[in-house]
């Protein structure tokens, strides 16, 4: 009975942690929406500046409120990422000691700072590539009609993306934090872990070399960097299991008996002679005895009477 009370009460706090990241995000949803109403037509031309000549159009009627609504999930998502980390960290925390609820404070933090440096990298570096890219090939007989709504779309997909890219330092110091990875096992396996790279950055990206090329290599650069990380975190550990070196203890010195308690001295019985003589008649010699010859008698006149 015991056991089904706690687990009500954790999904309890799961249901409430939900509910609390669904208030948060509708409550963004408003400035979400002003922010997106402003931010599109500067958008719009920072792309002709990226690509001069560039016009967009759209081939529905309501393309433009879907194209704004999906901003505005969009935006309203991004806004809200810190207080759902903080949310789903307080969730988390009664099961966590003090020393790993400092260790996924730090990782949280460096998760959200990598996802955002992914998402800059593919708005302001890989977009404005591509579509300089996407603009070679236009000629006075090939000229391109692009909708925003496709932009978007690539937009979004490149974010995501290199934001999820850029977390495998964290994935990969979180495997090894557990056990289930090592850092010995990672280095053989180098080309393997490459070739996976190659084959996520050609999923996550639009089908051209170049953008693949572009995620591929940080995200190579950030695989070693975190073995670099994790071999220094491993060296520490072991030496933080290693027992000190201790002193090592003197011989103990011989036990000295004390003079009040003299040596007690067995007492040695004399020796048997080799031969003894019968009272009155007889001398048996012992030598014969001991040889295993037959017995000698002999008479001792000279002890008669």
């Amino acid at each position: 009975m015991l056991d089904k009370e706690h687990f009500l009460d954790h999904l309890e706090a799961l249901r409430q942690t939900i509910l609390r990241g669904l208030a948060v995000f509708a409550a963004l949803l408003i400035p979400a929406a002003l922010l997106v109403h402003h931010f599109l037509p500067l958008l719009l031309r920072h792309v002709s500046v990226w690509v001069p000549g560039y016009k967009f159009y759209y081939l529905s009627p309501l393309e433009p409120f879907f194209i704004e609504l999906k901003m505005t999930l969009a935006v309203a998502f991004l806004l809200g990422l810190p207080v759902h980390f903080l949310l789903w960290s307080q969730f988390l925390a009664p099961a966590l000691y003090q020393h790993e609820k400092r260790l996924i404070t730090g990782l949280l933090a460096a998760a959200l700072g990598l996802f955002t440096a992914g998402g800059a990298l593919a708005l302001f570096g890989v977009l404005p590539f591509l579509l300089r890219f996407s603009a070679g090939f236009a000629t006075a007989e090939w000229q391109p009609l692009l909708t925003f709504n496709s932009l978007l779309s690539l937009a979004l997909m490149l974010i995501l993306g290199f934001g999820l890219v850029f977390q495998l330092p964290i994935a990969i110091l979180l495997l090894i934090r557990g056990g289930i990875l090592q850092t010995s096992t990672l280095k053989k396996h180098r080309p393997a872990v490459l070739v996976g790279i190659l084959i996520l950055a050609a999923i996550l990206t639009p089908p051209d070399v170049i953008s693949q090329c572009m995620m591929a290599i940080p995200a190579y650069l950030f695989f070693e960097i975190s073995l670099l990380i994790a071999s220094r975190l491993e060296k520490q550990k072991k030496e933080a299991e290693e027992p000190e070196n201790l002193p090592e203890e003197p011989e103990a010195l011989p036990e000295e008996t004390p003079a009040s308690f003299p040596v007690k001295q067995e007492k040695k019985e004399p020796a048997a002679p080799d031969d003894f003589t019968v009272p009155g008649v007889y001398t048996r010699h012992r030598r014969g005895i001991r040889q295993g010859r037959p017995r000698r008698y002999r008479r001792d006149c000279s002890r008669l009477p």
